[in-house]
């Protein structure tokens, strides 16, 4: 007999000029995206250091480009993180500019942070309903 389970994943739709992506809100990826804040500042200051460095030498062309391409790969690193890989490709496609994913990247991890409080709202109240069922049957069966 063979038997078959369809089971549904919390998923954040975000949808930015068309085109959708989502965020798995599942509680492994949740414990990631918390921890995911430090890491982003640790890679900003390094980020800043490179630049840094940068304009206390002479800033040409050359520093610039590699300044810009340090910056677009820890951008890529942050929306990767958040609606899996290559998912900045898809995205830079739909927004093909720099400073306005920067931009965006704020917005969007705190619309996600919203939802996933809403998500864990629920969950919650799926499980207190869970435990007074367990509970009720519980002491039915001591009946």
């Amino acid at each position: 007999m063979a038997m078959n389970f369809n089971v549904e994943v919390d998923l954040v739709p975000v949808t930015i000029n068309g085109e959708t992506f989502n965020f798995d809100a599942t509680e492994e990826n949740l414990i990631k995206f918390f921890d995911f804040e430090k890491d982003v500042r640790e890679r900003g200051k390094k980020l800043k250091n490179e630049f840094k460095k940068v304009q206390d030498n002479e800033f040409n062309d050359s520093e610039y480009k590699k300044v810009f391409d340090l910056a677009i790969k820890d951008l890529a690193i942050n929306y990767n993180f958040l609606f899996g890989e290559g998912s900045f490709d898809r995205l830079y496609k739909v927004v093909p500019s720099f400073s306005k994913l920067i931009d965006l990247l704020a917005p969007v991890c705190e619309g996600i942070a919203s939802e996933v409080k809403n998500i864990q709202k629920k969950r919650n109240k799926e499980m207190e309903k869970k435990e007074a069922k367990y509970l009720i049957d519980k002491k039915k069966s001591k009946k």
